[in-house]
């Protein structure tokens, strides 16, 4: 049988990353043989690369990208090549009719979780979901089923969003003003862990202690920096290995039986 070749477009510097690649890997070494190649950042995943790729009769693509670089996607959406993503978000994939598949987590469950796991506690006199400086909808969903879970509690949830002009620091100045004014204990849901590091600072700056007055939860489990904050993070994994798993098995059904 032939060995298929795969193009992989995965990030690799943070845990989502390497964690979808555990995840393809642990399928590949049950049930596939597949020649991999590599776009490891966003900024490789060019239309010259994937025109190459493609020009090289590439057997099939995983992208696990949020916001992969538009014009290479509307190349990959007009070839016919296979192709699998996971966590993409972008209405250019609806163009693909057939022969691809789109994998997404279920992001309102982590927000549900979280919610869960404060309201356990039974400490909290506030909630909040806290986003990043960039609008992301992975983020949105999160804060969706936050904000739901509470509400089927009769509690209310505030949110606090960055807006993409400030900087890091401008972003946890005004982080920490907003903060002040929360009623203590405030528990807090950061989008992700990047995101968390953002709100343990601003809450140092407005005197907040963790988790004393600001119970605080991240989303990725990103280890270096969970283990390695002061308090130490706690945080959420996400199901990426699952669902890389799953990808790597949905590409192969449709390079193995194409259009099926």
């Amino acid at each position: 049988m032939k060995k298929l070749k795969v193009l992989v477009a995965v990030p690799l510097s943070g845990s989502f990353g390497l964690t979808v690649m555990s995840g393809i890997y642990a399928y590949i070494s049950r049930h596939a043989d597949w020649e991999l190649v590599f776009a490891r950042t966003n900024e490789d995943f060019t239309e010259n690369m994937l025109q190459n790729a493609l020009a090289h009769e590439i057997d099939g693509v995983i992208l696990a990208s949020s916001k992969p670089p538009r014009r290479t996607l509307e190349l990959l959406t007009a070839s016919k090549t296979p192709f699998v993503t996971i966590e993409t978000f972008s209405p250019i994939l609806d163009a693909r009719k057939s022969n691809a598949v789109i994998v997404r987590i279920d992001n309102r469950r982590i927000g549900r979780d979280a919610a869960r796991n404060f309201l356990s506690q039974g400490r909290c006199s506030s909630y909040a979901f806290v986003a990043g400086r960039t609008a992301e909808s992975w983020s949105a969903l999160r804060a969706e089923g936050f904000r739901d879970e509470l509400a089927k509690r009769g509690r209310s949830c505030a949110q606090f969003r960055g807006n993409d002009t400030d900087d890091e620091l401008e972003y946890r100045r005004k982080l920490s003003l907003w903060l002040t004014n929360a009623e203590k204990p405030v528990a807090l849901l950061a989008e992700d862990d990047k995101c968390a590091i953002d709100v343990l600072q601003a809450c140092r700056n407005a005197g907040l202690k963790v988790p004393r007055d600001a119970l605080l939860l991240g989303v990725d489990n990103e280890i270096i920096t969970c283990e390695n904050t002061t308090p130490t993070l706690s945080s959420i994994m996400p199901p990426f290995e699952e669902a890389a798993k799953l990808a790597a098995a949905e590409l192969h059904r449709l390079m193995t039986r194409p259009y099926q």
